[in-house]
């Protein structure tokens, strides 16, 4: 009989504020802060806050369903790339399915 683990994998996930882990939250406010900041350096003032929450809307948007398909793209995002090193930086994580190479080069 197989013994069956205690942790149920399918209900692992990160802390999340608004549906987005803190970091990339942080980083939809930092883009969002730089367009505002664009804005009204350049003169347009008064598109600059409406401008600024379709920006946010937006990224918002696009995170959320990254979020919703892998809950540790974080990890994969985030993580500074390694031009020294050849083939696809891996990030250990519990849960996230292993690389696999689908040919072996001999």
């Amino acid at each position: 009989m197989k013994a069956e683990s205690f942790v149920f994998t399918g209900m692992q996930g990160p802390f999340t504020v608004f549906g987005l882990p803190p970091t990339v939250l942080g980083l939809c406010l930092a883009i969002t802060g730089a367009t505002i900041g664009g804005l009204i350096a350049v003169g347009h003032m008064a598109f600059s806050l409406p401008v600024g929450v379709v920006v946010l809307a937006v990224m918002w948007t696009i995170f959320f369903r990254l979020q919703r398909r892998d809950h540790h793209f974080t990890n994969e995002i985030l993580t500074a790339p390694r031009f020294w090193k050849k083939g696809p930086t891996r990030t250990l994580v519990a849960g996230h399915p292993p690389i696999t190479k689908k040919w072996r080069k001999r």
